[in-house]
């Protein structure tokens, strides 16, 4: 009977710990300023161009490829999803960091 009891007051301070947890993170991110609509806007950007980019730099080798090695292949059309590859990795890798930055500020306020 004693072993639920002590069972029973570890759940219960696990709870006590993640409420309190909770309640301090909110009460942080009510502190803080809210981010103007246009810092969501500059993500979509970010990942935007970091597909984008590539891409057409891809596209702009493959019709320099075209021009100057004549051949039966279409250069353009091998770069495009080369370009586009590269783009996905990039945007990935970006949004992979921010993700690994939210992560750690989060561990910061449970600290």
């Amino acid at each position: 009977m004693a072993d639920h009891k002590d069972s029973g007051n570890q759940h219960a301070d696990l709870f006590e710990k993640q409420i309190s947890r909770k309640v301090r993170r909110k009460s942080k991110i009510n502190r803080q300023p809210e981010p103007p609509i246009w810092s969501s806007f500059s993500l979509f950007g970010v990942v935007g161009w970091s597909v984008a980019v590539p891409t057409l730099l891809a596209i702009g080798v493959g019709i320099w490829l075209d021009r100057s090695i004549h051949d039966n292949h279409s250069w353009t059309l091998v770069m495009l999803p080369v370009g586009l590859a590269i783009g996905c990795g990039l945007a990935w890798h970006w949004i992979r960091h921010e993700q690994q930055q939210i992560e750690k500020h989060e561990q910061e306020d449970e600290e």
